[in-house]
């Protein structure tokens, strides 16, 4: 019988709440079992100057956890999943994905200007190439600069007052998943959401995923009780594209997937170049969500995101 389950984090306010979040979901159901959280530093914890994507594709926020999972020193592991590499490593796996909330990207300056009225030369604050591209594609008039840090951070550096009034204002409005935002209580200062239509979200935003060694069939029960089976097909949908795409959670890859009826789900995905100028998208449908992820990922190599793909990684390589 399981008596004890340690949850591996990072140790930002978004990935604790994540964690506390699992541990009351744990705690509701299996009251008999402790449930302890340890926070271990990631690379991208430590490293918050340079570019995301100058750290590398993959692995930047969970590598270290994951390497604690396989050693022993935590049962399980809590990730915003969209952080997650695409493949998961050998003698780990996925088993259970919370409810999804609000997949959208939101908008958020202290002006309280909408993002269509912003100023031409206004600048805008990211450390991610998805929201770069799309920025450009839409607005070739913005300036977009690297901007790192936990949500708090992000938040003082367009002009916000949050941790001990260290406010260091670098740029005029920032984008910020919608779901981190809620969750930490802050979603009151986006000004507008973007139009998930437009600017799709990075494959399974929005969604927690429970990792573990996979083993351990107990576990696995247990935490097969607090799994979302919608949230689950759509992620596994979204992330089989990206797979698929060769392309890790640092390029400049969208795909939301949602559910038409009870068995249909509508595949969205796009591929841009970091300057926007290039962008191949497309759609599909379907009951299948690996065999749509495959399906649409082929078809948009075949307009040629393949090759806008491969000139992003060599421009990554080069700098």
């Amino acid at each position: 019988m399981v008596k004890e389950i340690k949850i591996g984090t990072r140790g930002s306010a978004l990935a604790l709440w994540q964690s506390r979040f699992v541990k009351k979901l744990l705690n509701d159901k299996y009251p008999h079992i402790n449930v302890e959280i340890i926070t271990i530093s990631t690379t991208g914890d430590r490293d918050t100057k340079r570019a995301l994507s100058s750290l590398g594709v993959t692995g930047v926020f969970t590598a270290e956890i994951e390497n604690s999972l396989l050693a022993g020193e935590v049962d399980i592991a809590v990730h915003s999943y969209k952080d997650l590499a695409t493949v998961v490593p050998e003698g780990l796996k996925i088993a259970a994905v919370l409810k999804r909330e609000d997949f959208s990207d939101s908008f958020i300056t202290k002006d309280l200007v909408p993002f269509d009225k912003l100023k031409p030369g206004s600048v805008i604050g990211t450390s991610s190439l998805r929201r770069r591209a799309m920025l450009l594609n839409i607005r070739k008039d913005l300036e977009i600069i690297n901007l790192r840090g936990n949500v708090h951070t992000r938040l003082n550096s367009v002009g916000f007052n949050f941790e001990d009034g260290k406010k260091n204002k670098v740029a005029d409005a920032t984008i910020m998943a919608t779901a981190g935002l809620k969750r930490l209580g802050l979603a009151n200062l986006a000004v507008n959401k973007m139009n998930p239509d437009i600017f799709l979200p990075a494959p399974a935003q929005g969604a927690i995923a429970v990792e573990m060694r996979s083993d351990n069939f107990e576990l696995s029960n247990i935490l097969n009780s607090i799994n979302d089976r919608e949230s689950e097909m759509t992620t596994l949908c979204e992330r089989t594209f990206m797979n698929k795409m060769e392309g890790g959670c640092q390029l400049p890859i969208g795909a939301l997937a949602t559910f038409i009826d009870s068995q249909n789900i509508n595949l969205r995905g796009a591929v841009l170049s970091i300057d926007g100028g290039h962008s191949v998208t497309g759609s599909i449908r379907g009951k299948d969500p690996v065999e749509l992820g495959i399906l649409l990922a082929d078809e948009l190599k075949n307009r040629g995101a393949g090759q806008i793909i491969n000139d992003v990684k060599i421009h990554l390589e080069n700098i």
